[in-house]
């Protein structure tokens, strides 16, 4: 009877340490965020270019909504696309200089593209519905977008021109924030078709899509990682906003940013690296980056602390049985 005892607190014992080695390491590798932006107005809404440092966002000033530009690491900070107004959602073409965005005129919410080189500033839709949220595919060819053309915010794709749309989603419920894949062959997003505001998934083929993450919460503002193999993402847990992300492969999901903050649109840098986002951390909305955990030797670290764990296991149950 003693020994089923010593046996039974044993296995609490390892079963303990093994749940907390493995619950622990998304907190051993948390790093602090660090601010990109301190301006007196209000920085929201951050894309990264895919070949520079520069950083688009969005300026409150004035009751109007202008794109700046900033480098990380250096001070310059430049107005583009100045003539337009009320903008939203900067989105850098992967091949060139072109930038697309939301922006509200002459009573209606566009998508509009701006070269920054040269100035030139052209509206892609024209329609009567809302078209929003725009996102480039990688190789700079097709734009995915968010309209209500059909009554629920879905996600449909034109090309680079603002020609030949096409209608991606189709539910009953409204669909937002469409990320592109890096490989072009699906889009992330979110949704309330599931009755909460998750991640999803489909193929640009128009396949059927596939839902990421499901929580009583709010996930939304997906963004891939350059690799293709993680999606940065909001998500809001018992009122704190804070950054995640999503091994697409396996499903597991790590928190990144924490405490009572607002922090919202992550964007990740070129080599994946860091990771910027809005966040009133500082009291103003300012753009904030962190660096992202090290996902292989996390992974690496959780299989090797489960084998030690089992192997440990085992030696102690075999001695104690030849022991019988």
């Amino acid at each position: 009877m003693k020994i089923l005892i010593r046996l039974l607190i044993l296995f609490i014992i390892l079963g303990a340490l093994g749940s907390l080695v493995l619950f622990s390491l998304p907190k051993i590798f948390e790093h602090k965020p660090y601010s990109i932006t301190t301006g007196p107005d209000d920085e929201r809404t951050p894309e990264w270019s895919k070949f520079s440092n520069d950083i688009y966002y969005v300026v409150g000033r004035n009751g109007n909504n202008e794109i700046h530009r900033t480098q990380l690491g250096g001070n310059m900070q430049a107005h583009v696309a100045q003539s337009v107004t009320n903008a939203h959602f900067p989105s850098i073409s992967p091949i060139d200089d072109r930038l697309a965005y939301q922006a509200y005129q002459n009573g209606n919410i566009e998508i509009w593209s701006h070269d920054v080189k040269t100035g030139n500033e052209s509206q892609l839709t024209k329609n009567r519905a809302a078209d929003l949220m725009p996102s480039w595919s990688p190789d700079g060819q097709k734009i995915a977008f968010v309209s209500r053309r059909n009554g629920n915010a879905d996600i449909w794709i034109m090309d680079n021109q603002g020609k030949s749309p096409v209608q991606l989603t189709d539910d009953s419920s409204d669909n937002g924030y469409p990320a592109w894949s890096p490989d072009g062959a699906s889009i992330a997003y979110a949704s309330l078709k599931s009755g909460n505001w998750d991640i999803w998934m489909i193929p640009v083929n128009g396949d059927d899509a596939v839902q990421l993450t499901q929580q009583s919460g709010i996930d939304d503002v997906p963004v891939w990682s350059p690799d293709g193999k993680y999606l940065a993402f909001r998500s809001v847990v018992r009122n704190n906003s804070n950054i995640w992300v999503l091994d697409v492969n396996s499903n597991k999901k790590y928190q990144i940013t924490y405490g009572d903050f607002f922090d919202w649109y992550p964007t990740w840098s070129p080599d994946g690296k860091l990771i910027a986002f809005q966040s009133n951390r500082g009291g103003n909305e300012d753009i904030w980056g962190v660096k992202g955990p090290s996902f292989s030797f996390m992974y690496k670290l959780a299989t090797k602390s489960t084998k030690l764990i089992r192997f440990a296991k085992w030696i102690i149950m075999e001695k104690i049985l030849n022991r019988i």
